[in-house]
């Protein structure tokens, strides 16, 4: 149990790493720079939420640590079942709830955040 930890923390914190450097080189693009990634515009259309009010730095953080969890959850999940189609059904199944999930609670913070 604490060595699946260990693994899902440096997972963690090298795929946090890997997505904020994308951050970093997609902002220093003339061409990207102003347009919202996806996950950015997935926030806004369904959460109604105003990026600028709360700092794209921020949201780009935040949603860096939500993409680490869960990929992080995948890879653990794909490397520790050894039965191929159980992997592959609980990979896709964990990530599509993982995603609505946590972007659900990303979302209504932020949306709490900007009615304040």
């Amino acid at each position: 149990m604490v060595k699946l930890l260990q693994q899902f923390l440096i997972l963690v914190i090298i795929i946090y790493c890997l997505n904020m450097i994308y951050f970093y080189f997609r902002n220093k693009s003339k061409k990207y720079k102003n347009i919202p990634s996806f996950e950015m515009s997935y926030l806004i259309r369904m959460y109604g939420i105003d990026i600028h009010k709360i700092g794209i730095k921020l949201i780009e953080k935040n949603i860096s640590i939500v993409n680490a969890i869960i990929v992080s959850v995948d890879l653990l999940i794909y490397y520790n079942i050894s039965n191929l189609l159980l992997r592959m059904c609980l990979v896709f199944i964990i990530t599509l709830v993982l995603v609505f999930l946590l972007y659900n609670i990303l979302g209504t913070r932020y949306r709490k955040m900007t009615f304040k």
